[in-house]
């Protein structure tokens, strides 16, 4: 990445995949395991229909940048549109 230093945080952005699929789904899980699992912080690329679909209990924050997600990954699954 350009411009970037070694030492910055790197976060992972996830695509919903297929909106009908279990992508989301899978995501929402991953976010609920991820202090055992000790998960890197990620972050949903989702379509603006997203939030209406959300039928898990997790909580979700929406996102302007990927640079957001570490503020937000410890108490809510960070969503970019």
């Amino acid at each position: 990445m350009t411009g970037s230093s070694p030492d910055a945080p790197r976060v992972l952005g996830i695509t919903m995949g297929d909106p009908a699929g279990i992508g989301v789904e899978v995501v929402a899980k991953a976010w609920e395991q991820r202090q055992q699992e000790l998960l890197p912080p990620f972050f949903l690329i989702a379509d603006s229909d997203y939030p209406a679909r959300h039928q898990s209990n997790i909580p979700i924050e929406v996102i302007a940048a990927p640079e957001e997600t570490e503020g937000v990954f410890s108490r809510a699954l960070p969503v970019m549109y």
